[in-house]
């Protein structure tokens, strides 16, 4: 029996959470999980004083998450910690975890060395990094600097899709209004927002998030969609169309989308990268576009030929369903690796 402590923001259950609740369902795992409780991403925003605590990562109720957590392990009698971008955990309170004899593993969804985010926001998780028996990286570009911030080992732990949340519904049970063409995503400040104009101009309707409320306000070729989380698989299903636009924040390649998009059997129509291509079968289990003129012309023509459409549509669900992407299938990485590090520490392997 591995007992596991997985901690993190409980704001949106897609992260954190989403780990824990995988693990409660598995043989041979006694789940835990700690949150910052009243310090959670969503919680703070209503305190003056807790959202500066929480942007400079320190104060007294920060103070009091890490002697909770420290507790907890106790409480738990915890084998196995994992910290989800664990912002709010001191690097002095893993070394504390590592003395108890926990397991240590890190794990940072977003590029925690980014010029793009304030500056103490990612602190306390590169000053973990070398304590840490195992650091999961996002994405290949991290490996390295993981690293040089001194990680003993460092493994890719890549996105996933959640089947409680993402998946497939059959059109005829939505009643939902939702343009062919869809982007559920943040506006950020590279080209896409000149790619959905192309699209505008090339007389394509396309839904937006709400994050582009003030996008070519008035377009009759906009829809703002729905914002609720609830909302967003069924806006997937719906639509015939689902874009991918990359973070340069994050230096992402890929996205949880890449798997969020194409298990509910709707296309999905992304950058071509490297590692976009070896994931997907361009044209054949998703379809990646090299430039602007490319992309424009491949949703024009895959809006007019439904069964081509559909044909890559269904492959790429079978391409993630069969790959293992799902949220246990990444913590049951996690335990494998914790077991097969903890068997050679022992001297076992």
């Amino acid at each position: 029996m591995v007992k596991l402590l997985i901690v993190g923001d409980d704001t949106y259950n897609i992260y954190a959470r989403a780990f824990y609740e995988a693990a409660c369902k598995m043989e041979q795992v006694q789940a835990a999980f700690y949150h910052y409780g009243k310090m959670n991403l969503r919680e703070v925003q209503g305190n003056v004083l807790q959202k500066v605590e929480f942007h400079f990562r320190t104060g007294p109720d920060v103070y009091a998450v890490n002697r909770k957590l420290i507790k907890k392990c106790k409480k738990e009698k915890a084998d196995l910690v994992f910290l989800y971008s664990a912002v709010l955990i001191f690097e002095s309170t893993v070394k504390r975890m590592k003395m108890m004899g926990c397991y240590v593993a890190v794990y940072c969804n977003d590029d925690p060395f980014s010029n793009s985010f304030r500056k103490f926001y990612w602190k306390n998780v590169r000053n973990s990094v070398m304590h840490a028996d195992i650091v999961y990286s996002y994405r290949p570009v991290n490996v390295k600097r993981y690293y040089h911030w001194g990680a003993k080992k460092v493994r890719l732990l890549m996105p996933y899709y959640i089947e409680s949340r993402n998946y497939y519904i059959e059109d005829s049970r939505i009643q939902m209004d939702v343009p062919d063409v869809v982007f559920i995503g943040h506006r950020e400040n590279d080209n896409r927002d000149e790619y959905i104009r192309a699209l505008l101009d090339a007389g394509i309707k396309v839904g937006l998030s709400n994050h582009w409320s003030d996008f070519e306000s008035g377009s009759p070729f906009i829809t703002i969609l729905p914002s609720d989380m609830d909302k967003y698989n069924l806006i997937l299903n719906k639509c015939k169309i689902a874009l991918v636009f990359l973070s340069s924040i994050n230096s992402d390649t890929y996205t949880r989308r890449c798997y969020e998009i194409p298990i509910v059997k709707t296309l999905m129509i992304a950058p071509y990268n490297k590692d976009l291509s070896a994931m997907f079968q361009d044209g054949t289990e998703a379809v990646l576009y090299k430039d602007k003129d490319d992309f424009v012309k491949k949703v024009k023509y895959y809006l007019e030929n439904d069964a081509e459409r559909e044909k890559i549509a269904i492959a790429g669900y079978k391409a993630v369903k069969e790959g293992k992407n799902e949220a246990a299938d990444r913590v049951r990485q996690i335990l494998s690796d914790y077991k097969v590090i903890k068997c050679k520490s022992a001297g076992r392997v």
